[in-house]
């Protein structure tokens, strides 16, 4: 009778391991430059409340004044949310030759050349994105990606937290660090902490890091302190 208890609770986990859901590798952000936090909470979960985020410095950079420029990033924009992305390229390239001082046009330039399947384009778009500005923390996330799509994990290591050390309160940021950590560099008690991290900065619970972070648990070893001990006899 005991170990058909004990088999049927190591199925049980068995299951509950294989329904958990994994982590994606990491996307690039979208045009919008805001999170939009999960709103939906676990029953469990009782949600603290978020500590103050700082301002996102990237944010203090104004919006083009040149007419003309704003005009074709609002086509581009258009476009690109029909993922039109053949028809947005020259939108911002003449945005570019309109605006050249704007980091964020060479960031969606770079976006739109990384979904074309065009990376050496990408990278240098972002490049040049952070060149301009270099407080684009979009910027230096959507090159992680590229850099990690090209087996490069040190550098896409790099560039999360040079996006971090501008802003340490980009939620993003800690996510795909977090992924980064978990799925290709196999260092699970830091993938661990950035998902921590991302979590600390929502307004509730993401269920889908959450459902990570139990995972991540479930699979370090435990604190020496809470192993089972085995008495050696005394010779």
């Amino acid at each position: 009778m005991p170990c058909t208890k004990y088999l049927g609770i190591g199925l049980l986990l068995l299951l509950t391991a294989c329904a958990t859901p994994k982590p994606q590798p990491e996307t690039v952000d979208t045009a919008a430059p805001t999170e939009a936090p999960d709103s939906a909470t676990p029953d469990s979960a009782t949600p603290a409340a978020p500590r103050p985020v700082t301002p996102n410095p990237y944010a203090a950079q104004p919006e083009p004044d040149d007419p003309a420029a704003r005009a074709l990033l609002l086509k581009a924009n258009e476009a690109m949310a029909e993922q039109a992305w053949g028809k947005a390229e020259p939108l911002l390239l003449q945005a570019i030759a309109q605006a050249p001082e704007y980091s964020g046009i060479y960031y969606n330039l770079g976006r739109v050349y990384h979904q074309l399947n065009r990376p050496a384009e990408a990278m240098l778009r972002f490049q040049n994105a952070i060149a301009v500005n270099d407080k684009n923390i979009y910027a230096y996330n959507a090159l992680a990606v590229l850099k990690r799509e090209q087996g490069d994990f040190s550098g896409a290591e790099t560039l999360y937290k040079q996006a971090l050390n501008i802003w340490p309160d980009h939620a993003d940021s800690h996510r795909n660090l977090g992924i980064l950590y978990d799925l290709y560099m196999g260092r699970l008690h830091e993938a661990l902490a950035s998902y921590q991290a991302y979590q600390a900065l929502q307004e509730q619970p993401d269920r889908l890091v959450t459902a990570w972070i139990v995972d991540l648990e479930r699979r370090l070893p435990a604190p020496s302190s809470e192993l089972e001990t085995t008495p050696v006899e005394a010779p």
